[in-house]
């Protein structure tokens, strides 16, 4: 958790660090001459193009963040998931309205393992994720749940 001019502000990386290192991977083996992978030249422009796609994927993947602060008055907490290249998604919780944060897991990925989200529990049950997707499990979810709570219950102290 970092502060600027005494406003609690956190940067939340929900990818693996695996993603990191295999996108970086890519990269360099993409910048390596391409007779390595493809010594004959009819495949040699469609090779790269899938792995410029891949590593570009991959590259995504990485650079997503979600920012997350608490306004100038101190009462909302500002959510921003930014997911290049795409538009950057937002949302705005009072921290009034916060009753829970919880880590939940996604229910219907069958054998795929299990997947986690961090998700701000509002007084009524309305649910706000802080991303719409769901990642391998980590103790960066937790960290970041806890750091909300205490964000939350910081308006009753």
């Amino acid at each position: 958790m970092t502060t600027t001019s005494s406003r609690p502000e956190l940067l939340y990386r929900p990818a693996p660090r695996v993603v990191t290192i295999v996108a970086i991977a890519m990269l360099l083996a993409i910048a390596t001459p391409p007779v390595i992978f493809a010594p004959q030249s009819a495949g040699l422009v469609f090779g790269e193009l899938v792995a410029l796609a891949f590593a570009a994927f991959l590259a995504a993947l990485v650079r997503r963040r979600v920012h997350l602060s608490v306004d100038e008055a101190g009462a909302t907490l500002v959510v921003r998931d930014l997911r290049w290249p795409l538009a950057p998604r937002g949302a705005r919780v009072p921290l009034a309205e916060i009753e829970a944060v919880r880590v939940a897991r996604a229910r219907s990925l069958g054998d795929a393992g299990p997947a986690d989200r961090v998700e701000i529990v509002l007084r009524g049950g309305a649910i706000v994720p802080v991303t719409d997707s769901y990642w391998g499990p980590s103790e960066r979810h937790a960290v970041v749940a806890r750091t909300l709570e205490e964000w939350g219950g910081a308006r009753d102290a």
